[in-house]
């Protein structure tokens, strides 16, 4: 009985939606029908969607984001914490600097490097300027689109690697550091030999958690280059809410969605079967 309205709250914002979907990717129907009842067509909006090159472009460009700003924002996040993780005056004030991209809402990030990377207004773009004489267009091309997408984002989730990974720092066990360190061992010997094979069950998961995160990124493209220029930054989750929500193919985008979520939870089956579980026995 006191299970009840958990269960009510986990079916009607989880599971129910989720049939609702299911049902209506089966079904032919537009929001512009307003007269005209589902029409049962089967597999054809999942043949619609494996089928349209345009769901592979996307799909490609969400891989490309997915990868690039998972690797950048690791690669800064563990950076951080290894240099933060020392013990040196003034540390506890960086460590609440760090996190502050984290804070701001994703609309406001997206909003604020728009204008940041502005070809005419940024503040960017004119220091490059300034510097060099040469005019930088950060949106203009496919290449240099993706590559700011991936930048923001990163510089936006950076906090939560740093975070993760000084947590696992921080809780290795102090005694073959201490080994270590009788034997003669330079720093560059104890980050390989001891570190990272201790931190590689923390990493898994971080990079796991990050890599999942950035296949939802909605927001991001929305506020800074809309899936532009053309579609070269169109990811599938743009691309869903442009089929659903723009152009009103509910069961197209239903479909889509639905096939997204399934090539994701393979994908987070077979990095746990594999790459986590040896991280844990390494």
């Amino acid at each position: 009985m006191f299970l009840l309205p958990s269960l009510a709250l986990l079916v009607g914002i989880g599971l129910a939606p989720f049939f609702y979907v299911l049902i209506l990717s089966f079904h032919r129907y537009r929001l512009t029908w307003s007269d005209r009842p589902w029409e049962f067509v089967g597999l054809d909006n999942y043949r619609y969607v494996m089928n349209w090159e345009r769901f592979w472009d996307a799909a490609w460009n969400t891989i490309v984001f997915a990868v690039g700003t998972t690797l950048l924002s690791f690669a800064v996040g563990f950076a951080l914490a290894l240099f933060l993780s020392q013990r040196f005056r003034g540390r506890g004030i960086l460590r609440a600097l760090v996190i502050i991209p984290l804070l701001i809402p994703p609309v406001s990030v997206g909003l604020m490097w728009r204008f940041i990377l502005h070809p005419l207004l940024g503040l960017v773009p004119w220091i490059i300027k300034s510097v060099t004489g040469v005019t930088v267009s950060f949106f203009e091309t496919p290449a240099m689109a993706m590559f700011s997408l991936i930048l923001i984002d990163a510089w936006e989730w950076f906090p939560f690697m740093f975070l993760v990974l000084l947590a696992g720092l921080e809780s290795l066990p102090r005694e073959p550091y201490e080994a270590a360190y009788v034997d003669g061992a330079n720093r560059y010997q104890i980050f390989r030999h001891i570190t990272l094979p201790l931190m590689r069950p923390v990493i898994a998961v971080a990079v796991l958690l990050k890599f999942l995160i950035s296949l939802k990124v909605y927001d991001i493209i929305y506020t800074v280059t809309t899936g532009g220029p053309g579609t070269a930054t169109e990811t599938l989750s743009y691309l869903i809410y442009r089929q659903t929500f723009a152009y009103f193919w509910v069961d197209r985008g239903s479909a889509m969605a639905l096939v997204y979520e399934y090539l994701i939870i393979l994908f987070a089956v077979l990095f746990v079967k594999y790459a986590l579980v040896k991280a844990r026995a390494g």
